[in-house]
């Protein structure tokens, strides 16, 4: 059996206080402006449908107060839809929920790795600091102790200028004196040069005079007790002569010693 809508003209309908209360709270008697959304950017994109969704409601809302109260099984229906549309929006919401708590995870372990980065760049920076503060205090200590040595070694030379000035004042004293003994020694052995090129040429001249003895002897053919009287004397002659010669050799030799010995100490004092 299908029931037919009736063609008489419908009963006003009676408000009471709790419907009139109920039609002034609804968003259908205002123009609707859709709030700011605290959607994370990411679901941003998701709003234009919650929107058509709230508006869905909204007509479902007034539709189900548009219903006539007879029926019954259009406002159940209606009533099953907004049931549907609610469990589809609680499980959008839910949806939301778990994307929600996945970021705020993500979030928490992003934040503690970066936390841990910060303590571990904190860590390596007191390291470096406790370093640097060590470096500079044993390079402090290296200075202080070199400014020290410095020091010493400057009241050192302070000390020795004294005793150096004394002992060059002894070394030139001592050159003068070597320059002066070497002076003598050098007259003196010009003089022994010349002795005994005079005693070399002496000798000389008593050989040759003693090969002329010879020679005349052997031309006038003299008697053999002259001839060997005459070589007799010569060489008594030769001989007597001959110790002054060798004196006079080894008196030149000592003094080349000599002055070679004062040259090698000039050398060394010059060195000094």
């Amino acid at each position: 059996m299908t029931i037919t809508p009736r063609t008489q003209k419908a009963t006003p309908v009676r408000h009471t206080k709790a419907s009139m209360l109920g039609r002034q709270s609804t968003p259908s008697q205002k123009p609707h402006r859709p709030r700011r959304s605290l959607v994370n950017p990411l679901h941003r994109q998701q709003q234009p449908n919650n929107i058509k969704k709230r508006r869905s409601l909204i007509t479902t809302r007034e539709f189900l107060r548009q219903r006539p109260a007879w029926d019954m099984r259009g406002k159940i229906s209606d009533l099953e839809a907004q049931l549907e549309k609610n469990n589809h929006q609680l499980e959008h919401l839910h949806r939301f929920k778990d994307e929600l708590t996945t970021l705020n995870d993500d979030r928490d372990s992003e934040q503690k790795q970066t936390l841990q980065r910060i303590m571990a760049l904190k860590s390596e920076l007191q390291t470096l600091d406790r370093k640097h503060a060590q470096e500079m205090e044993n390079r402090s200590a290296r200075q202080r102790i070199h400014y020290q040595e410095l020091k010493d070694q400057q009241l050192i030379n302070k000390r020795q200028e004294g005793t150096m000035g004394i002992m060059l004042e002894d070394a030139r004293r001592k050159l003068k004196q070597a320059r002066t003994k070497l002076d003598q020694v050098t007259q003196e052995r010009q003089q022994w040069e010349a002795k005994s090129s005079q005693v070399t040429t002496e000798t000389h001249r008593l050989e040759q005079e003693l090969k002329h003895v010879v020679l005349k002897l052997e031309r006038f053919d003299g008697n053999l007790a002259d001839r060997e009287r005459a070589i007799h004397d010569l060489n008594h002659k030769l001989n007597k002569e001959r110790p002054g010669l060798e004196a006079a050799e080894l008196k030149l030799q000592k003094a080349v010693a000599t002055n070679l010995r004062l040259k090698s100490m000039v050398d060394e004092i010059q060195r000094g």
